[in-house]
């Protein structure tokens, strides 16, 4: 018998959410502590839930359904929804799908988003079966670090200390630089506005920002290079530990302030970055871009291969 019931925030619950995830995306495996890490952080008045489906007392999908926080756009609501791959195809997405509706269309329901990645042709299908449209593609890549040549990129380096704009791992920049944190924080939230997506970007509050990266625990500062101009943060390349396998890391973000680009620093700083994940002990590195974003360029540019790519689906005819 077939069970839709809200999780329950127990031990269990959180390993056979992440065993999903972990059936579905063996590429990119999560784990319990940052499920809980999510929790930790999330404001207690935002619009989350999250479901368990049991079938004969085995969980075998789940669901997760939220109301967008950080966009001016009103009335958006996320969902996701995951089956295990043998229970695919049963009808159990499509009851989930109408569970969702039903949590959702009394809401003042204006868009609602999800995601898939190009070679889950399943979930693709289920998609543009009810209504779906695919509105952003961001092309998944990984760099393996074994085979990457730093001295290829040396002069891209040597050419930014020419221009007098300093290139410091974020962990020395904390122990002289008493405002790092502010300054991190707008360099962020300045790179994260140009990035490409379907709706206006709504920076977080500091403290929001400050817990969700800096309490973090996949943050790691060695791996976080700053360009620095004359005291001010210009640019930044942020790799993030993967808590399921010490042998890659994450780009959290790269990226440059407009007064800045066109002067190799993103490059520079990238390959500073990846000379700290080799440091920390990976050997691969693994991000994704918006395909018509310049800094998936300079990747491949870096050695970067493609991967199948994750794709953004709305519905707005509600």
């Amino acid at each position: 018998m077939l069970k839709i019931r809200k999780f329950d925030f127990s031990e269990r619950d959180y390993e056979d959410f992440i065993k999903i995830n972990d059936a579905i995306w063996p590429d990119q495996k999560e784990t319990v502590e940052q499920l809980k890490f999510a929790d930790k952080i999330r404001d207690k008045k935002s619009e989350h839930q999250r479901f368990i489906v049991e079938f004969d007392n085995l969980v075998v999908a789940k669901m997760t359904v939220s109301k967008a926080i950080y966009t001016t756009t009103k009335g958006k609501y996320y969902f996701n929804i995951e089956v295990l791959p043998e229970f695919q195809r049963q009808g159990i997405g499509t009851k989930l799908y109408e569970k969702m509706l039903a949590i959702v269309m009394p809401k003042n329901l204006q868009k609602l988003s999800t995601y898939s990645r190009e070679d889950k042709k399943n979930g693709i299908a289920f998609f543009e079966k009810n209504g779906f449209k695919m509105v952003l593609r961001d092309p998944v890549s990984e760099l393996d670090l074994m085979k990457f040549d730093f001295s290829k990129f040396q002069k891209d380096i040597d050419f930014v200390e020419q221009q007098n704009i300093k290139l410091i791992p974020l962990s020395e920049i904390m122990k002289t630089d008493e405002n790092w944190q502010q300054k991190l924080y707008q360099l962020d939230i300045q790179i994260e506005a140009d990035m490409p997506t379907t709706d206006p970007f709504k920076a977080p509050p500091f403290e929001k920002w400050k817990k969700s990266h800096l309490e973090n625990p996949q943050f790691y500062p060695k791996g976080c290079i700053i360009a620095v101009d004359n005291g001010e943060f210009v640019g930044l390349s942020m790799l993030a530990k993967v808590l399921s396998d010490k042998t890659k890391m994450e780009v959290w973000s790269t990226g440059v302030l407009r007064t800045h680009r066109r002067r190799k620093i993103a490059t520079a700083l990238k390959v500073l970055a990846q000379r700290k994940a080799i440091g920390y002990g990976a050997k691969t590195i693994i991000t994704d871009n918006e395909e018509n974003n310049p800094m998936y360029q300079i990747n491949l540019k870096l050695g970067f291969e493609p991967k199948p790519a994750w794709l953004s689906f709305e519905k707005t005819n509600l």
